[in-house]
């Protein structure tokens, strides 16, 4: 069978305490194809993924310890993935683990950013593609095809140990599957 997966994020969040004055701004966009099988309750899932977004951070508070910066940076990003699942589906419930291995590349860096006395715009220019192992724990209930969906995952950089990103996530959905006439 052929299966196809949408997701989509968008976030912005601001910090307005007095010493770390900024916010940041987050959009993505993801599509894959893959193909499933089903054996009784489980499902083998593979995908091929492909991801465009955008990425702002405007850290005010980084221009007292570096005057003549504006604290800014934006970038693209494109990411590119393999995500394989294994399920265990029911009419009321589904339980499922997923491993994505995931490819990262910045582009259209601008700005003027230092953080933790490095320049940022600089920094992104020189790392090239990233390499990020997720592992992710998705929980569903309710009665097909709607479901309420709970999922917990974390990202751990393969290529750069150190590179800041958010290590660890939750999601809340409701999830909508479509099923094949019989």
């Amino acid at each position: 069978y052929i299966g196809l997966m949408i997701n989509g994020t968008g976030g912005h969040q601001v910090n307005e305490s007095q010493q770390n004055l900024g916010s940041g701004d987050v959009v993505f966009l993801e599509a894959g194809v893959g193909t499933f099988r089903t054996f009784g309750r489980f499902v083998w899932e593979n995908y091929g993924l492909l991801g465009v977004g955008h990425v702002k951070n405007d850290l005010e508070w980084t221009v007292r310890e570096s005057p003549g910066t504006t604290g800014k940076i934006e970038a693209d990003f494109l990411r590119f993935g393999l995500q394989p699942s294994l399920a265990w589906r029911s009419r009321h419930f589904d339980a499922i683990a997923s491993l994505r291995l995931s490819g990262l590349k910045h582009s259209n860096i601008s700005g003027n950013l230092v953080f933790d006395h490095t320049n940022q715009v600089a920094y992104l220019d020189s790392i090239g593609n990233q390499f990020l192992l997720e592992p992710a724990l998705t929980i569903r209930a309710g009665r097909d095809p709607l479901k309420l969906s709970l999922q917990m995952g974390s990202s751990r950089n393969l290529t750069h140990e150190n590179f800041h990103q958010v290590d660890n996530v939750a999601s809340l959905a409701v999830v909508y599957t479509k099923r094949r006439a019989r």
